[in-house]
C-alpha cells in the first residue's frame, strides 16, 4: 500500500499512532522537489540578474528625528543613498532627541516631505510614508476619544432582593489601569467619552472571590500573543487558551437561565428594578478608550490610537494623515511615494467597538449581552462554556482588525495608488497570518544576532536570539498563502551593544540566513535623518538600530553590498517559493505560526530536511485552497504535497477545531488532498454547541468501527 493510500480520509479522524513528526520525517524522503510555476524564461532572468531593475534594491528606514530636519540634509542623505544602490526609504518621525527647527504637522514641515518627494523621484528613489508618527500603530491628535481604541469597563454592586430598587448605578471609572494617563477629559475634569453597553443581574454566587485565571489576556483587555518569558510575566498560552479545561467550583457558577438583562429598566443614569429574592449583582457595563497613544512620537504628532475594528475610525485617520500626505506628494503620489505603513502592533489590547454586539451576532449567532458578566472573570455556566465563549469573544476581535483595520487601509490604499505595508506582529491580539495577509506586503522584522548573544549573554530583556527569528516564519507564510510576491523585512534591528561596530562584513551570513528565510527585500534599520553636512557622526537613535548612514566611515563602500543585495532580492522576487508542507495552525486567537520543532524559548528554527514549509491559517482552508492531481493547490500558483494538522505540545489549542473547519478538511481530503496528524478531540465557541462537539464525537466514533 502506498503513503498517500494510508492518508486517507478514515486516517484524518482517527488520527496518526505515533505523533506527526515521524510520519513526516518517514515521508519525506519519498518526495521530489515540487516545480515553481511562472518563471522566467533563463535569458530573462539572467538578463534581470546582470541588470536587475531599481525597485529591487534594498531600502531603509529614514527616521526623522523630532524635527531635525533641513532641505540641504535631504538632499545630501538622498544623493548618498542613490550613490551606493539603496531603492527607497520608509520614512518614520520620532522622538529621541530635542526639538529641532521643523515640528511636525507644521507648514515648515509640509514643505520638507513635499522637497523630499521632488528630490527622491529625480534621483528615482520610492518613498512609503509610516501611518502616523512614531513606530506604532496608527495614532495621532485627530483621533478623539470615540475613535480611539476600545476597551470595555464596568461597576457592580449587590442589593438584596424584595424591593423596588430605584437609584443611581455608579459609572465604571474608565481613567484605570493604562487609560488613566491617556483619556482625554472635559472641562469638568470628567472622561469626554464614555458609552453605556448594558446592565446586568444575576443571582451572586456563594463564592466572590473565584475568577477566571488570567482574564485580561481571555477576555482581549491586553495582548498576548508575546512568549511568557519576554513580557507576559510568566502566564504561558497554553495556560491561556487550554484544550482540556478543569471544573470551576460550583459556588463560584452563575446560573445562564437567572441572568437578567435590565438595560431597558436604566435610563439616565438611572435603574429602577423590582428585585427577585435572594442577593443579586447588578454590574453596568459600558466602553471608553484604551488610552493607548502613538510612540515614540514628538509631542506635536502624539495622540490616541484609532479604534482598529471600526472601518470609519480607520478611513478617519487615514484621512487625515495619510491623505493629507498624499496631497503634499500631488502627482508623485503613486509614483515615489509608493506606499503607507503600519509597523509592530505595540499598542495592547482592544475588547470593544461601537458595533460589537453587531458583529459577534453576525459572526458567532448569539447575542453576547447575557455573556457579559464573563468579561469580569465571572464563571456562567460551566467553565467549559464560559471558556467557549471567551475564544468566540477573541475570535471575533480577530476578524474585525483583520477586516475593518489592516483589510481597509489595504483598500483605502490601493484606491488612491499606493501599497500597504505591515507588520502584524509583536505581542498582538489576534491570528498573525491571518491579518498580515490582508496587507500588499506582510512585513516581519529580524534584529542583528550579536556574538555575545550566541552565547546566551545578552543584556536586554528582548534577546536578539528572540527578535532574529520568532516572528519571520508567520509573515513569510502569510505573503506566499496569500500571494503577495514581495516579502519586506526590517532588517539588522539592533539595541544595546552594537555602538557602532556593525558593518556588512558581519551583516552578510545572518542577511543570507534572511533570504533562505524567505525575506526577498530588506529595509534596513536605520538611517538617521543628517540635517548638517559638516557634522560627523551627526544624529543618531542612541542604541537604537545598527547605524548605516552617510556619516559611517566605510558608507561609500557599500556599493558592492548593496548591489548584491539587489540581485538576491531580483532573483527571489521572481518564480514562486518551493515547499511541499502546509503546516496548518490552531484555531487560537491570538495565534503566532510556531514552526513545529520550535518554541517560544528556543526561537531559532530547524533546517528543513530536504522540504520546506509554510503555515496556514483558515481563513486561507475556505477561501482559497483547490486539489488538483493530490496536490494543494492556490490561486496565486503555490502549491504543496500535504498538510500537516497542529501536533498536540507544539501548538496552541492543538486538537482544537471548529466543526466547519473539520468539514472543509474532510472536503478537501476527499478530493484527494493528503493530510498527517492527530485528529481533533474537541470543538471552540458556542456557536451551535453541544451539537458541533457531538458530531465531532459521532465522526470519530464512527471511523473507529
Amino acid at each position: 500500500m502506498s503513503y498517500k493510500q494510508t492518508l486517507n480520509r478514515r486516517v484524518f479522524l482517527k488520527g496518526v499512532v505515533g505523533g506527526t513528526a515521524g510520519i513526516v520525517a518517514g515521508c519525506w524522503i519519498n518526495f521530489a522537489p515540487a516545480n515553481a510555476a511562472n518563471t522566467l524564461a533563463p535569458d530573462d532572468l539572467s538578463g534581470g540578474f546582470l541588470n536587475p531593475p531599481d525597485d529591487t534594491r534594498p531600502w531603509v528606514y529614514w527616521f526623522w528625528i523630532n524635527g531635525n530636519i533641513s532641505r540641504e540634509g535631504i538632499t545630501a542623505d538622498l544623493e548618498a543613498m542613490q550613490r551606493v544602490g539603496i531603492g527607497g526609504v520608509l520614512i518614520m518621525e520620532v522622538d529621541g532627541s530635542p526639538q529641532g527647527p521643523v515640528a511636525f504637522g507644521t507648514e515648515n514641515w509640509k514643505e520638507m516631505f513635499r522637497f523630499a518627494c521632488v528630490e527622491a523621484n529625480r534621483l528615482s528613489l520610492e518613498i512609503t510614508m509610516n501611518d502616523g508618527a512614531g513606530w506604532t500603530g496608527s495614532g495621532g491628535p485627530w483621533n478623539t476619544p470615540e475613535n480611539s481604541m476600545q476597551r470595555v469597563y464596568h461597576s457592580e454592586i449587590t442589593v438584596d432582593g424584595g424591593q423596588v430598587y430605584s437609584n443611581e448605578l455608579p459609572q465604571p471609572n474608565v481613567k484605570n489601569g493604562k487609560a488613566e494617563s491617556s483619556v482625554q477629559k472635559s472641562k469638568a475634569g470628567q472622561p469626554e467619552y464614555y458609552r453605556d453597553i448594558a446592565i446586568i443581574a444575576f443571582p451572586t454566587p456563594t463564592n466572590t472571590g473565584y475568577k477566571n485565571e488570567d482574564i485580561d489576556l481571555k477576555a482581549g483587555y491586553i495582548a498576548g500573543s508575546t512568549p511568557p518569558s519576554v513580557k507576559t510575566g510568566g502566564v504561558g498560552r497554553f495556560k491561556v487558551f487550554p484544550v482540556s479545561i478543569d471544573p470551576a467550583p460550583p459556588t463560584a457558577v452563575i446560573d445562564q437561565n437567572r441572568i437578567i438583562d435590565l438595560t431597558g429598566h436604566f435610563s439616565n443614569g438611572r435603574l429602577t428594578w423590582d428585585v427577585p429574592p435572594g442577593n443579586w449583582t447588578i454590574t453596568r457595563f459600558g466602553h471608553g478608550s484604551t488610552g493607548a497613544t502613538n510612540h515614540p512620537a514628538p509631542t506635536a504628532g502624539m495622540g490616541l490610537e484609532c479604534d482598529k475594528m471600526s472601518k470609519e475610525a480607520v478611513e478617519n485617520h487615514f484621512n487625515k494623515f495619510i491623505g493629507e500626505v498624499m496631497k503634499l506628494a500631488g502627482s508623485l503620489t503613486g509614483k515615489t511615494l509608493v506606499g503607507t505603513h503600519v509597523d509592530s502592533w505595540e499598542v495592547g489590547g482592544q475588547s470593544w467597538t461601537k458595533a460589537f454586539p453587531e458583529e459577534f451576532k453576525k459572526r458567532c449567532g448569539y447575542d453576547i449581552t447575557p455573556f457579559l458578566p464573563a468579561m469580569t472573570g465571572r464563571i456562567i455556566g460551566s467553565a467549559e462554556i464560559t471558556e467557549r465563549f471567551l475564544w468566540d469573544l477573541r475570535f471575533t476581535i480577530s476578524e474585525l482588525i483583520a477586516e475593518n483595520y489592516a483589510g481597509h487601509m489595504r483598500e483605502l490604499s490601493n484606491r488612491h495608488g499606493i501599497t500597504f505595508s505591515m507588520e502584524a506582529i509583536d505581542n498582538t491580539p489576534f491570528d498573525e497570518i491571518r491579518v498580515a495577509g490582508q496587507a500588499n506586503l506582510p512585513q516581519t522584522e529580524f534584529w542583528y544576532r550579536r556574538e555575545t548573544e550566541a552565547a546566551g549573554e545578552s543584556g536586554d530583556c528582548f534577546p536578539g536570539v528572540y527578535r532574529s527569528y520568532a516572528w519571520t516564519p508567520a509573515m513569510v507564510s502569510a505573503a506566499h498563502i496569500y500571494g503577495r510576491q514581495i516579502i519586506p523585512s526590517e532588517a539588522f534591528t539592533a539595541n544595546r551593544g552594537e555602538n557602532w561596530l556593525a558593518h556588512p562584513a558581519l551583516l552578510k551570513p545572518q542577511g543570507d540566513w534572511a533570504f533562505c528565510s524567505g525575506i526577498n527585500r530588506f529595509i534596513f534599520h536605520r538611517y538617521a535623518m543628517q540635517p548638517w553636512l559638516n557634522r560627523k557622526p551627526g544624529m543618531t537613535m542612541a542604541f537604537w538600530g545598527i547605524h548605516y548612514e552617510r556619516t559611517q566611515t566605510w558608507w561609500e563602500e557599500t556599493k558592492p553590498w548593496h548591489e548584491y543585495l539587489t540581485r538576491c532580492q531580483y532573483m527571489l522576487q521572481k518564480g514562486l517559493f518551493v515547499a511541499d508542507i502546509l503546516y496548518m495552525q490552531a484555531e487560537a486567537v491570538p495565534n503566532r505560526f510556531i514552526p513545529p520543532g520550535t518554541d517560544f524559548a528556543n526561537p531559532i528554527p530547524p533546517d528543513p530536511p530536504g522540504y520546506n514549509f509554510d503555515g496556514c491559517t483558515a481563513d486561507v482552508v475556505f477561501n482559497r485552497i483547490t486539489i488538483k492531481d493530490g496536490r494543494i493547490m492556490l490561486p496565486d500558483g503555490m502549491s504543496y504535497r500535504l498538510m500537516v494538522l497542529p501536533s498536540r505540545g507544539e501548538q496552541v489549542m492543538a486538537g482544537v477545531m471548529t466543526i466547519k473547519l473539520a468539514r472543509k478538511i474532510e472536503e478537501l481530503v476527499n478530493e484527494g488532498m493528503v493530510i498527517v496528524g492527530p485528529p481533533p478531540v474537541r470543538t471552540p465557541g458556542l456557536t451551535n454547541y453541544p451539537e458541533n462537539e457531538e458530531e465531532l464525537k459521532e465522526n470519530k466514533e464512527k471511523n473507529l468501527e
